[in-house]
């Protein structure tokens, strides 16, 4: 994906060309484009495409008036209203010129540096997508956490999805070559689906966070479209479009997970919530929505959670939701229209703590005797929801045992007293846990805790550092926090004394304490140092280089080719022939025959790597690369020949570096033989 390049006797284009529709949109067009014209950028490096959509207002007189005025302002009136804001948007895309493209709404401002802190953005990391930090005008409100500053930002992990509106800066090569527009037939969340489109087809996603972008304004005469009624298609078809599109091209468990979760809370919250909140059961008002088109709103409700819903998902929701949602998909209708009216008048219930869990009595809750037609307990469970916390305040290693020091709180309704508390690992893989012997002293609502653990006794891995919080018949597991400034070795590299086994102790980037026993994330590194021809055989010499004081005296070694295409592995010996504390280097002979001959079922390509071993280290796989600066290592080695046992063909071997210069061996003659 490439920017056009400008077409020749043409102008250059700007950098950046500003869309904007415009309806009606006096008196806050004139601040609108004041803000335009006033960029830091400088007004020659842009162009505003404003696209007027036939106002009975004095929008089209003011956008003339600046016209006259700024060259660099063209206006494109509109013979008829189209209705809404999709046509202008691409008419004025289809004009823009400039590398990037930035969507605006007539009634809202920039902040002076808001273009030019953007267009840098872009060209600096190369974004397809620039976020630009949003604040509301007029009590209008904002997902702050998705304007976190990053350069980079990761669409899954990040809050960057949390922000669908169109208001961002792009590249116009990523909008044309993947023919994202505006689609015209939706008069709700067209904007979520183009951005959605945008964000799923980025290569790199950027967020200028440390300035005030852009400014969103609630308007005082209500003329925003959002606000506009809505009929029961017009609130679900984009979903539809939204849950379609994420779940064709998102494979990544968690990314789907994160972005249909953010639309199915949404279906709940803004388009089941409203309607059945009027239901049959407020006689008082009367309903806001009659029964037909409440009717079309939960069946087309349950189409998208029948054709897209997950039980994974249930995460990413909120606990009276998971309640909607049960209700919802076994077919429990009166009492989904009830909740629905119990959400609206906000009626307050216990909260039941039994078997160390807690329970919202929310209505029908052990409603029937009947096991069959009871709602299950656990769709009621709120335990995670109770605030609790545990840090790590010190970490210490002294003749193989860890001592590790903290606090934890539980904020329970109706309990007093700080809770107790015991600290357990938890494997990363296999889930297995064990707790350590914890001691708990309290003061107040606080409780400060001691551990202590033996590096000897669990296995290798990397462990998390857990929680169980107990107090007022209740029990919370919660992982431990490390905060930044904690006084123990976070990043530490270091072997016990006892049996120099290898342990670290990490904070990760959610701020979470863990500890790699065995040395499972050890800066281990394989670096090819020559190649040369021994004889029939291919002699391969490599050093594995270690860092922050990890040693790797007496490691074992050999090297393990993988075939690309059948997935064969080959396990050759190496001989090691020096260490240095932090060095250990190696020589493995290939026989480049034996690919050739009757111990290879198939030919293959194949990738060599580094079985890794060393006292106090869990065996590691490396890939091997080569250094390049090396005059030693050859791009391409000797090509050898032999014959095919299966049909008597010849078959062509030869070591080389791939682009990335990791090292391999043709064995099928596909990239090197005679003529190649």
């Amino acid at each position: 994906m490439t920017d056009p390049p400008a077409s020749a006797g043409e102008p250059t284009p700007p950098a950046v060309s500003v869309v904007v529709a415009v309806y009606n949109a006096m008196p806050y067009l004139t601040e609108c484009l004041d803000s335009l014209v006033g960029q830091t950028l400088g007004i020659e490096q842009m162009e505003v495409l404003a696209v007027e959509d036939k106002s009975t207002d004095a929008s089209l007189q003011e956008l003339r008036r600046f016209a006259d005025r700024h060259s660099q302002v063209r206006v494109v009136a509109r013979e008829q209203n189209s209705g809404g804001p999709s046509v202008p948007r691409n008419q004025g895309l289809d004009q823009a010129r400039g590398r990037y493209v930035f969507l605006m709404d007539a009634d809202d401002y920039l902040g002076d540096e808001a273009l030019a802190r953007m267009v840098a953005m872009a060209d600096e990391q190369e974004s397809d997508v620039v976020v630009g930090k949003m604040a509301g005008v007029g009590g209008r409100r904002m997902a702050e956490a998705a304007f976190r500053h990053a350069p980079r930002a990761d669409l899954y992990t990040s809050q960057v999805y949390r922000s669908l509106g169109p208001t961002k800066l792009y590249r116009r090569s990523l909008l044309d070559d993947n023919h994202i527009r505006f689609d015209t037939d939706l008069w709700l969340g067209e904007d979520q689906v183009f951005v959605t489109d945008a964000l799923l087809s980025a290569r790199t996603i950027s967020v200028v966070g440390d300035y005030t972008c852009y400014y969103a304004r609630a308007r005082d005469d209500g003329q925003n479209l959002s606000k506009r009624p809505k009929s029961a298609q017009e609130r679900v078809v984009m979903f539809e479009r939204l849950l379609s599109m994420v779940d064709e091209r998102v494979s990544d468990p968690r990314g789907r997970r994160t972005l249909l979760g953010r639309h199915f809370r949404n279906i709940l919250g803004k388009t089941l919530l409203p309607v059945i909140g009027f239901s049959r059961f407020d006689p008082g008002t009367g309903p806001r929505y009659d029964e037909a088109y409440t009717a079309e709103i939960l069946a087309s409700t349950l189409d998208l959670f029948d054709r897209y819903w997950s039980d994974d998902f249930a995460s990413e929701i909120g606990p009276y939701e998971r309640l909607m949602v049960h209700c919802l998909t076994s077919g429990k209708l009166d009492e989904l229209l009830y909740l629905g009216w119990f959400h609206r008048h906000r009626a307050d219930v216990d909260l039941l703590i039994e078997g160390g869990r807690a329970y919202r009595t929310w209505p029908f809750f052990r409603f029937h005797d009947a096991p069959e037609e009871r709602i299950p307990d656990e769709v009621y469970d709120v335990t995670d929801t109770i605030p609790a916390r545990a840090t790590v305040a010190t970490l210490t290693e002294e003749d193989g045992t860890l001592r590790l020091t903290g606090n934890a709180v539980l904020r329970l309704p109706g309990h007093e007293g700080a809770p107790d508390v015991e600290i357990q690992l938890r494997h990363r893989v296999d889930g297995t846990s064990r707790a350590l012997p914890t001691n708990t002293d309290t003061e107040g609502s606080d409780a400060s805790w001691s551990a202590q653990l033996a590096l000897s006794e669990p296995g290798d891995g990397v462990w998390g550092l857990w929680a169980r919080v107990r107090g007022g018949g209740l029990v919370r597991d919660v992982p431990l926090t490390a905060p930044a400034d904690a006084a123990w070795p976070m990043s530490a590299h270091r072997h016990t004394p006892h049996g120099g086994r290898y342990w670290r102790a990490l904070r990760t980037r959610g701020g979470l304490g863990v500890l790699d026993i065995g040395g499972e994330t050890a800066p281990l590194d394989a670096v090819l140092m020559a190649q040369q021809q021994q004889g029939d055989d291919e002699l391969f010499t490599f050093v594995v280089s270690a860092a922050g004081g990890v040693r790797v005296d007496g490691a074992r070694a050999s090297l393990s080719l993988l075939g690309r295409i059948h997935g064969a592995e080959l396990t050759v010996p190496a001989r090691r022939t020096g260490e240095d504390g932090e060095h250990a280097t190696f020589d493995a002979v290939v026989a480049p025959r034996r690919l050739t001959d009757d111990s290879v079922e198939a030919p293959d390509i194949w990738d060599l790597r580094v079985v890794f071993e060393a006292d106090g280290l869990t065996p590691r796989v490396l890939r091997l690369h080569a250094a390049r600066r090396d005059s030693q290592v050859p791009e391409r080695g000797r090509t050898w020949s032999g014959p095919d046992p299966a049909n008597g063909a010849t078959r062509y071997v030869t070591p080389y570096l791939t682009a990335r210069g990791y090292a391999a061996i043709d064995g099928v003659g596909k990239y090197f033989g005679p003529g190649k």
